[in-house]
Order: structure tokens, then sequence, then C-alpha cells
């Protein structure tokens, strides 16, 4: 079985947090961003809980769904169905009222539901570690890449801005890491990212990187190891890829940051013209 982030997204905004209900008696509580796309579908097609659970999905950021989470204390159905989760699979979330995942914060879902048999922590993907994410959406970067096209800054100053940036980024994932319930995903990005596409865009990681996260979920929380069902739906569907906008490899994530992909890469001048056109769906 397959969901899309589309049909989790449209079942939202009609005010539906249950996004497959299997007439289990308990369910699966998924909170966070389109990132939780893959989770559910790895749960789903897992033979050790699959038809075993219904599944709730909160796109927290969604308009309906930030309403429900100002709203909720007063709306006794949503509340049972939170009540009714035995696993609370969670991203970091602090600004989204009663759905935010901190007990620290003053409204959170805790306060709907105290605690739950298992309550994973997932690490949020949101860094810039791709040359063009990084020159387009880090203004000081961009102005350097600005400068370097107009020969104003030389080769090696932009080169030793960016790999500083670059660097930055993945300390700031390897913190987000540490902080979560799979701190051992920080090994596997250590081994990856300069030969293996890690992310999508800013915000969107590859399926590559979820699996490895929820192999970790399941080595570290139920003591149980990946079945050949989720690989299998893991390589039918990128759950938050599109070609349409995904950052491409360019001559720079090859020669400033070796960063060594499998892909076609946009060589010198494509590659300027993608980065200057601050356009998500550049066309070349």
């Amino acid at each position: 079985m397959l969901v899309t982030y589309l049909e989790i997204d449209s079942k939202n905004k009609n005010g539906n947090i249950m996004i497959v209900d299997n007439n289990a008696k308990i369910n699966i509580l998924l909170i966070g961003s389109c990132r939780i796309t893959a989770y559910l579908n790895y749960f789903l097609n897992d033979e050790n809980f699959g038809k075993k659970y219904n599944y709730v999905c909160i796109l927290v950021f969604l308009p309906t769904m930030i309403e429900l989470s100002m709203n909720i204390m007063g709306n006794d159905r949503m509340k049972q169905i939170i009540r009714n989760s035995g696993i609370l699979i969670r991203e970091y979330i602090i600004n989204y009222n009663y759905f935010n995942t901190v007990r620290t914060q003053e409204c959170n879902i805790y306060k709907i539901k105290d605690s739950f048999e298992y309550d994973v922590l997932l690490p949020n993907y949101d860094v810039v570690i791709y040359a063009r994410d990084i020159m387009m959406y880090d203004e000081d970067m961009k102005t350097t890449f600005n400068s370097y096209i107009n020969n104003a800054v030389s080769l090696d100053s932009l080169s030793e801005k960016m790999q500083l940036k670059h660097k930055k980024e993945l300390e700031k994932y390897y913190n987000i890491i540490s902080k979560t319930d799979v701190p051992e995903l920080k090994v596997f990005v250590q081994n990856n990212v300069y030969n293996k596409r890690i992310g999508c865009t800013l915000n969107h990681p590859t399926n590559a990187l979820s699996l490895e996260v929820y192999r970790l979920i399941l080595k570290n929380k139920f003591n149980k190891e990946i079945p050949a069902s989720v690989i299998d739906v893991n390589s039918k569907i990128e759950f938050l890829n599109s070609d349409a906008y995904k950052s491409r490899y360019t001559y720079y994530d090859r020669t400033i940051l070796n960063i060594m992909l499998d892909e076609v890469m946009y060589d010198k001048c494509l590659s300027d013209r993608y980065i200057l056109s601050n356009d998500l769906f550049f066309k070349p």
C-alpha cells in the first residue's frame, strides 16, 4: 500500500486526521511536516505494524490543522483519536499550539495524552548542503556568488566561504540528530553525504536518508530489523522528490564541495545560469 503526500494533504485540508483506518484498536500518530510521508508508508508496509494499527497524520503547517491545533480541546472526537494512539512519531514542533511536540511549550500534544507506549523523536531535515541551495538561501553567499560572476571575488574566496557554510550546515544537522531518538544517523550521513544524495531540497530528505532513520527507529525502539516489504516500497517511489524543483548537481558541488554523485552534472556555464536564476523550476 502506498499513500502519497498529496493524499495526506487532501485529507488534512478537509479536517480529517485519520489517514488509514484499518478498524484496528490502536493508532500510530505521526506529527510534523511533509517528511512524515515516508514513515507512514514504512509502517504501513511493515508486517510488524501494517494492518494492526490505524494511521493518524497531522501536517502541522496546513491552515485546517493550525485551526484544529487551537481548538482541539473542545473537540472530543479528535482528542479521542489521539488518545487511542499507542505510538507517537514526531518531528520537533514548537509553534503549533496543541500539536507542539515539546513538553516545555505551554500547549503541546501531551496535554491531550500524557504518554505513549512508544514515543519517537525524528530529526528535522532543514539544511542547505548543496551548492545551489547554499547560494539561493544564504544572502551573504548569494552576494558573494554574484561578485564572483562579475569578477569582483576570486574563485578561492568563493570556495572558502562555500565550504565553510557547507561545514556549518552539516554541524547544525549533526546537532539536531544528536537530540533525537536516532543519534547514530550522524555516522550514516558522514559516510554518505559526499557520494550519495541525502536531500532533494533544503527540507526534503531522500528515501535513502529516511529509510536509514526508519531502520534506526526499529533497532532502537522495537528491537526489529527492516523487512523486505519496506525496502520494496522504498524503491517504488521517491516520496518527497519532484524533478521540477530538486536541487541539481552542479559544477560547484563537485569542484568546491567534493560531492561525487552518480548523476548528470550541470557544467560550469549551466551551473552559473541555474544558480543565478533564483527559479525553483529552472529549465536548462
